[in-house]
């Protein structure tokens, strides 16, 4: 089977447990990294939104090895957790007596941080990361 631009796709391969396995653990392993790399970069002064995403859709890629909408999949929620995350991590809110709280309390509310931009800067992230996660 090919793709539009003429590319062979091992549809076999891409539903290999093993592959498949390989391609959760890139998904994890790159999020990871890009969590840790993004909340850096924030201490420092810099807001690297995307990175968590691309990190995860790039691991994903990077360990499968093989063209499959299955791996978008698994590249677009790797990044999404990890960009959840990371706004979280950097983002979170607090009570009037500097309470946290919580991770619940955020995802009800992420819509009302940074103007809007932390959702723009989510979705970015998941749009490269399954992006990422289908390139082979």
């Amino acid at each position: 089977m090919s793709d539009s631009f003429g590319k062979k796709i091992d549809v076999a391969a891409s539903f290999d447990p093993v592959t498949l396995l390989k391609g959760i653990a890139g998904g994890i392993i790159g999020g990871v990294i890009g969590y840790f790399v993004f909340v850096y970069l924030h201490k420092v002064g810099l807001y690297a939104f995307v990175l968590p995403g691309v990190l995860a859709g790039f691991g994903c890629s990077l360990l499968a090895k093989s063209r499959s909408k299955v791996f978008a999949v698994i590249g677009g929620l790797s990044a999404l957790v990890a960009g959840v995350l990371s706004e979280y991590h950097t983002n979170w809110f607090v009570d009037d007596n500097n309470n946290d709280l919580g991770f619940v309390h955020f995802l009800t509310h992420i819509h009302q941080s940074r103007s809007g931009m932390a959702l723009i800067a989510i979705l970015l992230s998941v749009a490269v990361g399954a992006w990422l996660g289908r390139r082979a």
